[in-house]
C-alpha cells in the first residue's frame, strides 16, 4: 500500500515471527488455538476448545497479548491475521504464524488495521501450492511491508479506528437483541393448522432454453439468497440456452422463497414485487398465499426465518444423510399458526419496524470496512 511514511517488514518490526508448535492433545490447562478457530481481527471461535498434552513444553512461542496471529495454510483460511488478548496460557498450532511486534516500533492494533487494509485475501493470494494444499511460508509473511509512522501517529489511528470497531460491536449486539425480540413475538404463536390450507406451492414453471434461448434472463440459484439474513441476489443473468435445468420455477408477487436444502441454514427470503425475467433454481420452494385477505404470505416467511417450532418441523422432516433437504410434501403438511387477518397485520408491521432497525445496523457494519480505509489513508 502506497504510504508518505518508511515502509518495513515484518521481520524487521518483529521480536518474534514464528509458527506455532505442532502438539499432542490432552488435558492440561494449556489451551491451544487451531487456525480454524482464528476468525480474523479480535473474533476467536472457542465453542470447542482444545488443550495440549501435560508432557508439552512452553517456549517463547507462548502466546501474550499483543500477539498477531497469521493463519499460514489452506484456501480460505490462509491470510487472516486475529489480535490475541486473551487471559491464560495460550499456544498456537502449527498452522499459525505468531507475529509478536516490536512495540518500540509499531502497535500490535495498528499493524492489524495495516495488514486488514492490505486485505486478507490479498495476504492469502500470497500463499504458494494448489488444490487447497496453499501455504504462506515465513519468508513470505516476513517480507510483507507496511508504513510506519511514529508512535503518536499510530495510536491516533488506533484510537479512531477503535471507535468504528466500537459501534459495530454496539451494532452487532443490537442485531442479536432485536432478532431475539423479534422470536419471543413468533413464539407466542400456536401452530394448529396445515400451510397447505392456505398456500400454493412451486403452482408456475418455465423452461428459460425455450422461451428465451438468446435472450438474457435472472437466474436466483441457491447461493443467491443470504443464509438467516432474508437478502437476495439478483446479479446473475444467462442467455436462455446456457440455462441449468434446475433454472425452472416462476414467483409471483408476495412469495416466499424456502431453500429445501439444508433449511436450518435458513436460506429463506420474501419477495414482494418479482423482477420481470426471473427465474428461481427447483432448489426452492416458492409459496404464495391463496387469499392474502385469508393469510399474509410475509407472516410466513417471518414463521420460516423465526419460528423454533417450524425449524423443528423441518429438522424432523429431513432425512439423516448428507443431503438433508425436504420436499413439498412436508412443506404442504408443517403446522402454522391460525390468526384473524388484523392479528396478522398487527404482528407484521410490528416486526417490520424491527426489521428496520436491523437493517440500519447492519448498514452500519457493511460500511465500517471503508471507514476505517478513510482513516489510514488521511493519516497514511
Amino acid at each position: 500500500m502506497e504510504s508518505k511514511y518508511n515502509q518495513l517488514k515484518l521481520i524487521d518490526l518483529s521480536i518474534l515471527l514464528k509458527r506455532g508448535k505442532s502438539a499432542k492433545y490432552g488435558k492440561s490447562k494449556i489451551q491451544i488455538i487451531k487456525s480454524g478457530q482464528a476468525r480474523g481481527w479480535f473474533d476467536f471461535d472457542f465453542s470447542e476448545r482444545h488443550y495440549v498434552d501435560d508432557s508439552f513444553v512452553l517456549d517463547e512461542r507462548k502466546l501474550v497479548k499483543g500477539d498477531l496471529l497469521i493463519n499460514s495454510t489452506g484456501v480460505g483460511t490462509a491470510g487472516r491475521v486475529t489480535y490475541f488478548g486473551e487471559d491464560g496460557d495460550f499456544v498456537a498450532d502449527s498452522h499459525i504464524t505468531i507475529f509478536r511486534p516490536n512495540q518500540n516500533l509499531i502497535l500490535s492494533q495498528y499493524a492489524l488495521c495495516v495488514l486488514g487494509r492490505i486485505g486478507f485475501v490479498n495476504i492469502e493470494n500470497m500463499a504458494l501450492g494448489q488444490s487447497g494444499q496453499i501455504e504462506l511460508s515465513l519468508d513470505v509473511i516476513g517480507n510483507i511491508k507496511i508504513p510506519v509512522p511514529p508512535i503518536d501517529i499510530q495510536k491516533q489511528i488506533v484510537e479512531e479506528i477503535g471507535k468504528v470497531d466500537k459501534s459495530v460491536s454496539v451494532a452487532k449486539s443490537s442485531i442479536d437483541n432485536k432478532i431475539s425480540d423479534i422470536k419471543t413475538i413468533i413464539s407466542r404463536l400456536v401452530s394448529t393448522v396445515s400451510i397447505k390450507e392456505y398456500f400454493d406451492i412451486n403452482t408456475q414453471t418455465l423452461n428459460p432454453v425455450s422461451c428465451w434461448k438468446n435472450e438474457h434472463f435472472t437466474y436466483v440459484d441457491i447461493d443467491s439468497v443470504g443464509k438467516g439474513d432474508g437478502s437476495i441476489s439478483f446479479d446473475k443473468t444467462l442467455l436462455g440456452k446456457d440455462a441449468p435445468s434446475r433454472a425452472r420455477r416462476v414467483a409471483q408477487d408476495r412469495t416466499v422463497i424456502v431453500s429445501t436444502v439444508r433449511p436450518y441454514l435458513k436460506g429463506f427470503a420474501y419477495i414482494e414485487n418479482v423482477l420481470n425475467k426471473t427465474i428461481f433454481s427447483t432448489g426452492f420452494a416458492l409459496l404464495k398465499s391463496k387469499n392474502e385477505e385469508n393469510y399474509i404470505s410475509k407472516l410466513l416467511y417471518y414463521l420460516f426465518m423465526f419460528s423454533d417450532d417450524l425449524m423443528k418441523q423441518m429438522e424432523a422432516a429431513m432425512p439423516k444423510a448428507a443431503y438433508p433437504s425436504i420436499n413439498k410434501e412436508d412443506i404442504d403438511n408443517f403446522k402454522i399458526p391460525l390468526l384473524t387477518i388484523d392479528e396478522q397485520k398487527r404482528i407484521v408491521v410490528q416486526i417490520e419496524a424491527i426489521e428496520l432497525e436491523i437493517t440500519k445496523a447492519r448498514t452500519l457494519i457493511e460500511n465500517a470496512t471503508s471507514e476505517k480505509q478513510a482513516i489510514l489513508d488521511k493519516y497514511l
